[in-house]
């Protein structure tokens, strides 16, 4: 009770992002030169028809939810020819193609996430995702990544 008292010496009224749909394109294009930066890749700006679909979403998660959506956008927007209509319907899932085809653009995402955060450690790569040296060049050469441009 006393930790409580503590901590609460300023209560915020923190309006949810819904109300507030003028902050969403701002904080998407943020989000999305995070996630460029982080996952090092160059990513077109969405036009503003796909910011009137961003700011006409409800976002019951909230900023957490527009953020992994920036995030899937940098991932797998290549996959989707940029569309946010398809990432927002499919869940960041390419939402076409067989099973095999969906884990393997997964497999492929967190394998790229793991490389950009290890900037191009195979061990670190190795650690993070749990997988043996072997398994992990292998998958690296299925999907034609390259630890070099990581770095």
């Amino acid at each position: 009770e006393d930790l409580y008292y503590r901590l609460n010496v300023v209560c915020l009224e923190i309006p949810p992002l819904r109300a507030r749909r003028e902050d969403i394109p701002l904080l998407f294009h943020h989000f999305l030169l995070v996630a460029g930066h982080r996952f090092q890749r160059e990513v077109p700006l969405p036009d503003s028809r796909q910011m009137n679909l961003l700011m006409a979403c409800d976002w019951p998660g909230n900023v957490r939810e527009l953020r992994n959506l920036a995030e899937r956008y940098v991932l797998l927007g290549q996959q989707h020819d940029w569309s946010l209509e398809q990432l927002l319907s499919g869940g960041g899932s390419s939402g076409t193609g067989s099973l095999p085809q969906q884990v393997e653009s997964f497999e492929r995402a967190l394998i790229e996430q793991a490389l950009a955060a290890s900037g191009g450690s195979i061990k670190g790569v190795m650690k993070a995702l749990s997988v043996p040296r072997k398994t992990l060049y292998d998958k690296m050469r299925k999907y034609g990544l390259d630890k070099n441009n990581y770095k």
